[in-house]
């Protein structure tokens, strides 16, 4: 997993910290995703990884434009995604569409 790109949302609560801290350990690279900006930039100041943040809402289009912008202008790809807030229309990926995402 050494050198893997991986955006987590949702990245400073329970369950995103927990794997941005193992994911960093593995040698993993970070897109760091949340709301609350002193929490996350005391996560990246915990991590030994390389990781980049981003203030966002995943529930505005222009934000989740911005997240993979940044993401890709500082890692050049996306291996992947931990979507961890509680945000998700219950579909296949595949079948996903943005009204599916606004709706929430």
């Amino acid at each position: 997993m050494n050198d893997k790109v991986v955006l987590i949302v949702g990245a400073t609560s329970m369950i995103g910290r927990a794997c941005a801290h193992l994911f960093s350990q593995q040698g993993m690279k970070l897109m760091l995703v949340a709301q609350d900006k002193n929490k996350l930039d005391n996560l990246v100041k915990e991590l030994t990884a390389q990781v980049e943040s981003c203030i966002a809402d995943i529930c505005v289009e222009a934000d989740v434009k911005s997240i993979i912008s940044k993401t890709i202008k500082s890692f050049q790809r996306i291996d992947g995604v931990m979507q961890n807030v509680a945000v998700y229309p219950w579909k296949p990926i595949d079948e996903l569409e943005l009204i599916d995402w606004i709706s929430y």
